[in-house]
């Protein structure tokens, strides 16, 4: 369901979708800033995937730039279109991840009420654009890159759909009619990491839409494939910088606070 504010030619939108829902590939002639307020959403590109899940943070999407969005839970999605000049985007562009400071969530508020006059929106959007481009409110974010190996793309949708599997990558190897060693080349030399490191990535990702609907620690580290929730606690915190727990809670309130409530 998508609902916009005012006319067409107006420049926020909020909508809402359903678990597994996606939006498909599409680019804009200005850059985007898309707002997840509950839920795990994910940014897609031909380079790679951004996962958004805190609530407190955006993705800028610059103008040009294919994109589309997929929600791995319910997600509550606001998104904005700031006035920069038409342009298409280059090569190597991507998406980043902000912390919304308060100043930034209350100015994009202020943006999505209508009929504000001209000269204003132009104002709030110059100080929004300041707020996104400083460096000090970039976050880090999960991100998966987006191999372009047939081998290894079929490869990416095993892990994706099946985090918990724990087979080798020899086995992987032998399921794609190929080897090893070819695999462990591919991997490094597309994607900059360790077939190790790139599971466990694919499965921190997994855990968040677990734990946004309100499993335990226990079950999440089980169901995506963790040796132990000790394991799986180190990793989240190094990754996401929280405690898993802690941001199971967080996205629950935030979930309560704005009447969304997990499937």
């Amino acid at each position: 369901m998508i609902l916009h504010n005012g006319h067409d030619q107006d420049v926020v939108r909020r909508f809402v979708l359903r678990p597994d829902e996606t939006v498909p590939p599409h680019r804009h002639e200005q850059t985007q800033v898309v707002v997840p307020h509950t839920g795990v959403l994910a940014v897609i590109t031909a380079l790679g995937t951004w996962v958004v899940a805190a609530p407190d943070r955006a993705v800028v999407i610059p103008p040009g730039l294919e994109h589309s969005h997929r929600a791995h839970t319910r997600s509550l999605v606001s998104t904005i279109m700031l006035a920069y000049p038409p342009m298409r985007a280059r090569a190597g562009d991507r998406p980043t991840v902000v912390n919304l400071t308060p100043l930034a969530r209350h100015v994009l508020t202020a943006l999505s009420e209508p009929d504000r006059p001209a000269r204003m929106r132009s104002a709030l959007e110059n100080v929004l654009r300041y707020e996104l481009r400083s460096e000090k409110h970039q976050s880090n974010a999960l991100s998966l890159p987006t191999p372009r190996d047939p081998r290894l793309l079929a490869l990416s949708s095993s892990l994706i759909h099946a985090p918990a599997d724990g087979r080798s990558l020899d086995d992987h190897a032998r399921d794609l009619g190929t080897s090893q060693r070819t695999l462990r080349r591919l991997i490094k030399a597309e994607l900059g990491m360790s077939f190790p490191q790139w599971r466990t990535l694919v499965r921190l990702v997994a855990s968040l839409a677990h734990l946004a609907n309100g499993e335990s620690v226990t079950n999440t580290a089980h169901l995506c494939g963790f040796t132990s929730p000790s394991v799986f606690i180190a990793r989240f915190k190094e990754f996401v910088h929280v405690t898993p727990g802690a941001y199971r809670d967080r996205m629950l309130a935030s979930a309560a606070e704005t009447g969304s409530t997990p499937p």
